[in-house]
């Protein structure tokens, strides 16, 4: 997990748990919207939905997923790793935040928006510009 604090952002592996992030966030003075058993893995939980405890505050996981670093099929029977943000493949972002337990394409490292403990004001998402919601 690599976390910016001044970004108040965390890029985490697939394989994480829901209660490693937040512990390792908390030291940072972050909070991250999750759902509620630590066990779950972040990633899936978020592309999941992630509804959670702070939900009401900072909105649900998906809402907060920046970006993913996704492995598609290249069309010649080998595979690409494409990495989607607002600026980048923003129409599989876009999918991957508002498509609930959709199964586009293996993960393997999700940025997250973090949230200063209790002095940030409740998020609220802006999905990629080039797909309606």
């Amino acid at each position: 997990m690599r976390v910016d604090a001044t970004a108040r952002t965390a890029t985490v592996g697939a394989g994480l748990t829901q209660l490693e992030a937040v512990t390792a966030l908390a030291a940072e003075d972050l909070a991250v919207t999750t759902g509620t058993e630590g066990s779950v893995g972040l990633a899936g939980a978020t592309l999941g939905g992630g509804f959670g405890f702070l939900t009401r505050y900072l909105g649900m996981a998906c809402d907060n997923l920046t970006g993913a670093e996704i492995v598609v099929a290249d069309g010649t029977g080998g595979a690409e790793v494409l990495h989607t943000d607002l600026e980048n493949h923003s129409d599989l972002l876009w999918a991957l935040r508002g498509a609930g337990n959709g199964n586009f394409s293996p993960r393997s490292r999700i940025p997250s928006v973090g949230r200063s403990n209790g002095t940030d004001s409740p998020a609220r998402s802006t999905p990629a510009t080039s797909s309606p919601r």
